[in-house]
């Protein structure tokens, strides 16, 4: 009876062994987990953070919280460290995407604002990880983007754009706690900061949304924006029609029930409450910016072009607008070159879809600028010209936008790029230069100004011989005269500023624009293709002689008076200076007025004329006063215009049947005939005065020496007068031409001092 029970004894033995095996196995782990390295600093811990162990990097979650609380955090480490704990975010163990989620909420609570270069590269994959199974893990992220917003990091409207998209996101966890998101920023901060005017659409949306928590939560926000904005919300969901009927009216039971409630904030009476809603957003997208878009807006702005004043282009843009422009944009924050690549896939995500926000679009052509003046083509050269060949097809798109406001920060990056880069960017600019020329014939100032300017970057940086056939096939080929003169500027621009070596490779298609251009319908292209030539004679002077021998004469004349440098500044000084010189007497003032404005640079064949006029008149006077009276007369002329009717005139009205006629006598005495020939403005007009039906005055007994000698004495003033204007047109053309001539000379002596000096 005292021996134990069987079943009892082994009982006893197999509870026995369970046990003992358990301390084993204890034993066995807490010998394996001291194996596990317990970092002191954040300094030790970077090296453990990529091993792949999920058990140690579970372990490292909870160490690293709490060295993130303790020490001091600074750029060197929390780069490296924020790296590795995306890829623990992009990795498949929850646990360890959730201890990555609580170690990033606690660096940015710890470093504040200044935790704001690392939002672009962290948020992304938060927002990721809102689709999460997990609901541990969504709460995580929820909180992450909510520490963010506390400690200032990311601005709330910013942060607000950021989330947006996730409310279209396949994933109905995503949808649903970007809801409740959004639903926080607009607890903290209210719908006057928050603008919530783009986002209402998507908001209308989702209250018809298969899922019921994404439903429950959408209507609720829009409850909460009802509080803060009032019946205006009410009044565009109706307007637009963003609901169907019956989800209209219950969310329309759910305003009432708000506002009984006494629910309803002070803002929402407020008629000075920022438009959060789509009526606004539409009536803004319609319309054309004014103050806003010409003057730019806050951070990088583009300043009104103080040429385009000048111009008496109101809203051109100019160089110093540009410069200022590059100057104003703050440097962009770029760790690594997966952040690098980051920031370009989003910018190039933004600026290639048509339906984005204007606004994000602008804000990612200054993103790029910003990593321009970042150094980051120094520090990452072969990472940026791969990320910039995927940006050729997106800036396509950004620079045929409606809105002036987008081309022109379009236009401004790629300057500041041509700038930058120089040659590094000839293959961008082959594939968009086209696109860029297209914009200087468009009707708004501003992005014809802007494209205008954004040519000029590119042929003064990038000297690259690609893209001189885009340019000569545009200047010979277009129908536009605007594109044909800013291109034969450009070319004189082209031929000033590349070297020889780069202009020998296309000096044939140069040769031949400059022909076009020479003999081109605007006056201005003209103007600019005698520069061209003078201009490429310094680079090639046979090939010029010969290109001067294909132009006909008028075109060679026009060059022969062209000269760099004298033309612009000479053609006022000489315009005044025959003015001053201009004779005293009405003949003689109408003739100089024609000189000065036959020496014209532009078009100095009108003196020629002038001059062939002038003298062919006054020898078909003179052959009417040798008796030539029947032969026909010359075509009448504004300079003979000053001149007394001819007497071939005279004889012909006279020798008509049945027309009265005066006596020579009266017509010889009358106060007309003796005050000379009638001016240019007055014209010869008949007096209505009934003529004697007598026969002609040849065969008139009443026809005597007298009369004659009188008519001789009255047509010999007229002959002499006709004289004065081709030697006075000849006299002045003599002196502005030796005007420019000493001018040039001391101009050139100067630019020669100046460049000894």
């Amino acid at each position: 009876m005292g021996s134990p029970c069987p079943i009892n004894k082994v009982y006893f033995c197999k509870h026995h062994a369970i046990v003992a095996s358990s301390f084993r196995l204890i034993s066995k782990g807490k010998l394996k987990m001291s194996h596990y390295p317990q970092p002191a600093s954040l300094e030790d811990a970077l090296p453990l953070l990529g091993k792949p162990d999920l058990r140690m990097r579970q372990l490292l979650g909870e160490r690293l919280t709490l060295l993130v609380r303790r020490e001091e955090i600074t750029h060197d480490i929390a780069a490296p460290l924020l790296d590795s704990l995306v890829a623990w975010l992009n990795g498949g163990n929850f646990k360890v995407a959730q201890n990555g989620l609580e170690v990033i909420a606690a660096i940015a609570e710890r470093m504040g604002p200044e935790f704001s270069p690392y939002v672009p590269t962290v948020l992304p994959h938060i927002i990721d990880r809102l689709a999460d199974t997990k609901e541990g893990v969504r709460v995580a992220a929820r909180s992450c983007i909510t520490s963010l917003d506390d400690c200032k990091a990311v601005a709330p409207r910013s942060l607000l754009a950021r989330l947006t998209p996730a409310l279209q996101h396949k994933a109905a966890h995503t949808r649903e706690e970007a809801l409740k998101c959004i639903a926080a920023l607009l607890h903290t901060h209210g719908a006057t900061e928050l603008q919530l005017r783009s986002c209402i659409p998507n908001l209308a949306a989702l209250v018809g949304d298969p899922n019921s928590a994404v439903r429950d939560a959408a209507a609720q926000l829009l409850v909460d924006v009802y509080r803060h904005v009032g019946e205006r919300l009410r009044q565009d969901l109706k307007k637009k029609e963003l609901l169907p009927a019956q989800k209209l009216a219950l969310l329309e039971q759910k305003f009432d029930e708000a506002r009984e409630a006494g629910l309803l904030l002070p803002s929402a009476n407020a008629g000075t409450d920022e438009a959060d809603f789509v009526s606004r957003t539409v009536k803004r997208s319609m319309t054309i910016p004014t103050s806003r878009s010409r003057d730019g807006d806050s951070g990088a702005s583009t300043p009104v072009s103080s040429a385009a004043s000048n111009s008496g282009e109101a809203g051109a843009v100019s160089c110093e607008a540009f410069e200022a422009a590059f100057a104003h944009i703050a440097p962009a924050a770029v760790y690594g070159a997966r952040g690098l690549e980051d920031l370009f896939r989003h910018a190039a995500a933004l600026l290639g879809d048509r339906g984005a926000d204007w606004e994000k679009r602008v804000d990612a052509l200054k993103k790029i600028r910003s990593l321009l003046v970042a150094n980051a083509h120094v520090q990452y050269p072969t990472e940026f010209a791969a990320h910039l060949k995927e940006l050729s097809v997106p800036f396509l798109v950004v620079i045929k936008d409606l809105r002036s406001q987008v081309v022109r920060e379009a236009c401004i990056t790629i300057a500041h790029m041509a700038k930058l880069l120089k040659n590094k960017l000839d293959q961008f600019c082959l594939y968009i230069l086209q696109e860029v020329i297209n914009l200087i014939q468009n009707a708004a100032k501003v992005v014809s100004s802007a494209g205008t300017i954004c040519v000029r970057y590119i042929v003064i940086y990038v000297h690259s011989p690609r893209l001189v056939p885009v340019m000569t096939t545009n200047l010979t080929t277009n129908k536009s005269k605007e594109i044909r003169s800013t291109l034969s500027e450009v070319l004189v621009l082209l031929l000033d500023k590349w070297s020889p070596v780069a202009i020998e490779k296309q000096h044939h298609a140069i040769s031949e624009a400059i022909k076009k251009a020479c003999v081109d319908a605007d006056s201005t292209a003209r103007n600019h293709g005698r520069r061209a030539y003078w201009a490429y004679k310094k680079h090639f002077p046979s090939d010029a002689e010969q290109l001067f021998l294909k132009l006909d004469s008028a075109a060679q004349k026009q060059i022969e008076r062209e000269r760099v440098g004298s033309v612009d500044s000479l053609q006022h000084i000489g315009t005044d200076r025959r003015m001053v010189t201009s004779p005293r007497s009405p003949s003689a003032s109408v003739s100089a007025g024609v000189a000065a404005r036959s020496v014209s640079a532009v078009d100095a064949a009108a003196a020629q004329r002038a001059k062939a006029r002038a003298m062919y008149s006054h020898l078909a006077r003179n052959k009417v006063a040798a008796g030539t009276a029947s032969l026909p007369r010359a075509k009448r002329s504004p300079v003979s215009g000053t001149v007394a009717p001819s007497p071939e005139r005279t004889v012909r009205s006279r020798s008509r049947p049945g027309v009265s006629q005066s006596q020579p006598t009266s017509r010889s005495s009358s106060p007309s005939s003796r005050s000379g020939p009638v001016s240019l403005n007055t014209r010869r007009r008949p007096s209505g005065i009934p003529r004697s039906l007598a026969g002609s005055r040849e065969t008139s007994p009443t026809r005597t020496a007298r009369s004659s000698s009188v008519v001789g004495a009255v047509r010999r003033p007229s002959v002499e007068r006709s004289q004065r204007p081709p030697t006075t047109t000849l006299r002045l053309l003599q002196q502005s031409r030796d005007a420019e001539a000493s001018l040039r000379v001391s101009f050139i002596q100067a630019l020669e001092r100046t460049t000894l000096e």
